[in-house]
């Protein structure tokens, strides 16, 4: 089913590797990328410790997401680190019950091997020391201190100190560093402190001057909307800590965010035509009227996406918004003949039925020939062919519904705004 593979590692964290696959054009293979991916996760050994992440570029485009981009990712805030990942494990475990979520990670998961170190401040005080000069003494045993500089040839080479390599080389080693103490005395480091081997995590992160630890999962099997509203229910049973909450983020965020855009974007379409055709025929019934043609595409719009298996994304929103444009102009069109009917004397509910009969042809000829010319756009299977499929998927739908239901609603409203 591959054509060729990639196998990479970054600096993301430790013990983590990438590998990108690149399928065989659609044509040449029977199933979609995500029934691979969840033949692949089906397939793969569940070994103790090990995690798998699987991302759908083509799913993170139609989403408005990044490559590489969690479909789903929440955000947890808080003060205390700790409490961070006692609240995260939580959450994580009722996700994991969710049917369809997959893939669970947190950025909270352990990395780098490291030394604790629990000072007794109280013993440390006794013996004349402070946190920062036991930093301090550390920090130039390990990493070492640059006690001066050589200079040869018009360069210059820092001049390091530190302990020797096998003088800190194990637990054991770096317990029996000697701290000098103000009082004249020299003090073992496992006299003030305590140090423990563990993982701690790669990185901390802040938004907003908050800690934040952002866990991510993918879904399959059923749709997005479906799947937040079950974790959203499961979250909201979760007793949090004073302080603390959940924010919501990742490809499902980022779709719910351009979907609002997309709103914006069309009542601003559908006002500016109001004001056109308002201007046109001198009127605010009548235009009214015609602009039900929009909300008529838009249930041919979910039709549609609904019987193609498509989802409804960016590109299915774009498609409502160039709807706007154009299946207004069947409404316009009978409207516009209905008003020649009756100023030439013509009885309104005479002229509805003469008008509607009359463009019967014309509106259903004008829808035919669009949707056609989409035709072999909403086919195609070629590379790319994902983004403007759904376009042409949701105009042919909007379209087709649309101008069937503008022959029957639209002279139904005319009769009804129209008192005279």
């Amino acid at each position: 089913t591959k054509q060729d593979a990639a196998f990479g590692m970054g600096s993301a964290g430790v013990n983590e590797a990438e590998i990108f696959v690149r399928l065989e054009d659609k044509l040449k293979r029977k199933r979609t990328s995500k029934e691979i991916i969840d033949d692949i996760r089906a397939q793969l050994p569940q070994i103790e410790g090990a995690k798998y992440e699987f991302t759908d570029m083509a799913h993170a485009i139609l989403t408005g997401g990044g490559a590489g981009e969690a479909s789903i990712e929440l955000k947890l805030f808080g003060k205390d680190m700790e409490i961070l990942e006692d609240v995260s494990g939580t959450v994580m475990t009722a996700m994991g019950k969710i049917k369809g979520v997959y893939d669970l990670g947190s950025s909270l998961e352990k990395g780098r091997p490291e030394l604790q170190l629990i000072i007794d401040r109280h013993r440390a005080s006794r013996l004349g020391l402070t946190v920062s000069q036991i930093a301090s003494t550390l920090q130039m045993a390990v990493q070492g201190k640059v006690a001066t500089l050589f200079r040869q040839a018009g360069e210059e080479v820092n001049i390091r100190v530190s302990l020797d390599q096998r003088s800190r080389g194990s637990l054991r080693e770096i317990e029996n560093i000697v701290l000098p103490s103000p009082l004249g005395i020299l003090v073992r480091l496992k006299d003030v402190a305590d140090i423990r081997e563990a993982k701690g995590p790669i990185k901390l992160n802040r938004e907003n001057q908050k800690r934040v630890v952002s866990l991510t999962a993918n879904f399959s099997g059923r749709p997005l909307s479906s799947v937040m509203r079950d974790i959203e229910n499961k979250i909201s049973r979760i007793a949090f800590p004073e302080g603390y909450f959940i924010d919501y983020g990742g490809q499902a965020e980022k779709m719910r965010e351009t979907f609002i855009s997309l709103g914006q974007i069309l009542i601003l379409a559908v006002l500016l035509v109001f004001m056109i055709i308002a201007a046109q025929f001198e009127s605010f019934t009548q235009p009214l009227v015609i602009m039900f043609t929009v909300p008529l595409a838009i249930i041919g719009v979910i039709l549609s996406i609904v019987i193609s298996g498509k989802t409804l994304s960016l590109p299915s929103g774009i498609g409502v918004v160039v709807l706007a444009g154009i299946i207004v102009n069947n409404g316009i069109v009978m409207i516009d003949y209905i008003n020649q009917l009756r100023r030439k004397g013509m009885e309104k509910m005479e002229a509805i039925i003469e008008g509607a009969a009359t463009r019967l042809r014309p509106i259903i000829m004008t829808a035919s020939t669009t949707i056609l010319a989409m035709l072999p756009l909403a086919l195609s299977r070629a590379e790319g062919s994902a983004v403007r499929s759904v376009v042409a998927v949701s105009i042919m739908g909007g379209l087709l519904v649309g101008s069937i239901l503008t022959l029957i609603v639209v002279p139904a409203l005319y009769s009804l705004f129209e008192k005279r």
